[in-house]
């Protein structure tokens, strides 16, 4: 993302639509696997709790 800003820049230019269309992708897919990550990060979280806060399982013989 940093590459098709800075050689735009470089070039005293804007983006061109091609390079415009590509960043919105890749911000997109940036934002997706941040959003799967917080998923993840919130499960570990609750599971970390729930061992914290939750007695042992005693299993019968």
């Amino acid at each position: 993302m940093r590459s098709l800003l800075t050689k735009a820049e470089d070039e005293k230019r804007s983006l061109n639509a091609d390079e415009a269309k590509q960043f919105d992708e890749l911000r997109s897919q940036s934002g997706a696997l941040n959003a799967e990550i917080a998923r993840y990060e919130a499960l570990s979280d609750e599971e970390r709790n729930q061992a914290r806060t939750s007695p042992p399982v005693k299993h019968s013989a």
